[in-house]
């Protein structure tokens, strides 16, 4: 029930967030390139809760609006697998997760709009591939959660 509340009070703020928010991009000192990785086993993710409310992909940056419990903002990581599903268009697993983990002793909702460069994952696509375009469908995971957000997110490039 807590989980629903918060997501309920995440979607009206990050609307009323949005509406303010034109189409500014973010400043480039923002922007965190994503963490690629070889094995599941080898990153830490944190279960504190972060909940997606919206994705956006704009040229090579994707958007995140998250909100997320704390005393202050916090650093978030995006984590993504070196290694795509074997689908079409191709799929890949990608965690959300705070970089530390914070007592949960502050209960202050954070809301935040979250830029992450998927440069490092379209390289990743063209080592593997002589087409000079493509398409992958990321499959983006909240802590806790073994299913990704729907709708997958659809990255062109």
């Amino acid at each position: 029930m807590k989980k629903y509340i918060l997501f309920f009070i995440l979607a009206f703020q990050i609307n009323c967030f949005s509406q303010n928010d034109s189409t500014n991009n973010a400043s480039l000192s923002s922007i965190e390139k994503i963490i690629m990785f070889d094995n599941h086993d080898s990153i830490q993710l944190f279960p504190d809760d972060i909940i997606i409310d919206s994705v956006y992909i704009e040229q090579n940056l994707l958007y995140l609006y998250v909100g997320y419990g704390g005393c202050s903002k916090e650093e978030i990581a995006l984590h993504c697998s070196k290694y795509f599903l074997k689908t079409y268009p191709p799929q890949v697993e990608m965690y959300i997760s705070k970089v530390k983990h914070i007592s949960p002793d502050c209960e202050k909702l954070i809301i935040e709009k979250l830029p992450f460069d998927l440069t490092p994952l379209k390289e990743t696509y063209f080592r593997n591939s002589t087409d000079t375009s493509g398409t992958i469908m990321l499959r983006i995971h909240e802590p806790n959660n073994n299913e990704p957000i729907l709708p997958l997110v659809k990255f062109r490039f």
